[in-house]
């Protein structure tokens, strides 16, 4: 149960790949002139009534639209979203994710597609030290919470609207970096 609802979750952390600028604009500017971007991640999920956590490591990759999400730990798995498709590959084989059954899963490939769209559609507030990003009542999320220390992303907390939380902190951010297009190959 946990698997699936981190897997709901973990594509809108596109947001959480932005370098530190004074500014979301700038943020948002820096991150649609990447042509590469990878970093580390560690993922920890809370279920709303808090019965349930689950935290997980690994690493992101992006290149030409295309991202991958490796979770390193003992469930080994990755996550490509290519164009509207999204892939779970693990030990057990390839799976492709109905996005159309997910309104969550949607929405978040419309962010990848679309961040400017997305940040400008929804109400926020800049404190410097962070980005509130309040959801419209068709988003499946709260809020996001983008937190900076020494210019750079330190942490991404999204809260659902049935009261999950998402916390990922992010380390050893870089852009436009050569990655393989080999990483986005669908296993038969």
């Amino acid at each position: 149960m946990i698997k699936k609802k981190i897997v709901s979750f973990f594509f809108i952390f596109v947001i959480s790949v932005l370098p530190t600028f004074s500014s979301y604009k700038d943020i948002l500017n820096r991150f649609e002139k990447a042509k590469t971007i990878s970093f580390n991640f560690t993922q920890t999920y809370i279920s709303g009534d808090k019965t349930e956590s689950l935290t997980e490591n690994g690493s992101v990759f992006y290149k030409n639209g295309c991202w991958r999400w490796d979770y390193l730990g003992v469930d080994k798995r990755s996550y490509i979203i290519l164009e509207d498709e999204i892939y779970e590959q693990s030990e057990d084989g390839v799976e492709k994710l109905n996005l159309t059954k997910d309104q969550f899963n949607q929405s978040i490939v419309n962010i990848l597609k679309r961040p400017n769209d997305f940040i400008n559609s929804h109400r926020k507030q800049n404190t410097g030290a962070s980005i509130l990003i309040f959801g419209n009542k068709e988003d499946a999320f709260s809020n996001i919470k983008i937190c900076f220390k020494k210019g750079d992303i330190d942490k991404i907390i999204i809260i659902s609207r049935n009261s999950d939380i998402l916390t990922i902190g992010l380390s050893n951010i870089k852009f436009n970096i050569k990655i393989d297009d080999s990483l986005f190959h669908i296993k038969k």
